[in-house]
């Protein structure tokens, strides 16, 4: 899993260097985008679901600035921000 959080990150840090700025700093986008954003190609929806629904209840997650729509039990937006 460790993997899969490494390049969870690598694709928030390419979504806040590429998509994000001043004028706009939030991203939203499809879950399948997401994920087609991140190297590993192992990373899932389930996985980043995961993550959304730790930080929705308040858990501490391995991973910071992302959020998302969990809609009839599928994630299917995430937004990134600075």
């Amino acid at each position: 899993m460790n993997d899969k959080i490494e390049a969870i990150k690598e694709a928030i840090g390419f979504i806040k260097d590429m998509w994000l700025g001043t004028d706009k700093p939030v991203w939203e986008g499809r879950a399948t985008d997401f994920v087609g954003a991140t190297l590993d190609q192992a990373v899932t929806i389930e996985d980043v679901q995961t993550i959304v629904e730790a930080y929705k209840s308040g858990e501490w997650t391995p991973v910071q600035n992302i959020d998302g729509d969990i809609e009839d039990g599928h994630l299917v937006r995430i937004r990134v921000w600075k």
